[in-house]
């Protein structure tokens, strides 16, 4: 192993190897912040339906009945999703909940008035928009394998 040859070379070295070591740790950071608060993905209480305007108690009660049964029913399929190796299994599983959800989004915009229908539509939209990209479950394109979606073989 050869000795650096004087204290500058010694110097610029130590220089060189802190600022790697600086830009790595803010890359690390930056690529954390990247991914976003994923922790509140099983926040259920973060849902279309929190702040639709002027909700009945009544209107308020019947929605959440219905989607403490619809996230019932959605963890079912999941885990019998997961639990199957079958491609077209998986895939005639994720169309039902695929369903389920379309259903579940009807039944409570046909409880809405038009006032909160019109909300409801603006902000579905922007909920639907805002799930990290999901789309339909296909999240080959960001190299973590195919996990459901529309599958072309």
């Amino acid at each position: 192993m050869r000795k650096p040859q004087n204290k500058q070379t010694m110097k610029t070295f130590r220089s060189i190897a802190i600022i790697a070591l600086t830009g790595l740790m803010l890359m690390a950071t930056q690529s954390h912040a990247q991914r976003g608060n994923r922790g509140n993905r099983m926040n259920r209480n973060n849902t279309c339906y929190q702040n639709i305007p002027n909700l009945t108690e009544q209107q308020s009660q019947q929605i959440q009945e219905w989607r403490t049964a619809h996230l019932n029913k959605m963890a079912e399929l999941r885990q019998e999703r997961r639990s199957t190796s079958d491609p077209d299994q998986k895939s005639a599983i994720r169309d039902q909940m695929l369903q389920k959800q379309e259903s579940h989004k009807n039944q409570v915009r046909a409880l809405l008035n038009d006032e909160q229908k019109s909300w409801f539509d603006a902000n579905y939209q922007k909920y639907q928009q805002n799930r990290s990209g999901r789309g339909n479950g296909n999240r080959g394109s960001r190299g973590r394998g195919n996990r459901g979606g529309n599958r072309s073989w």
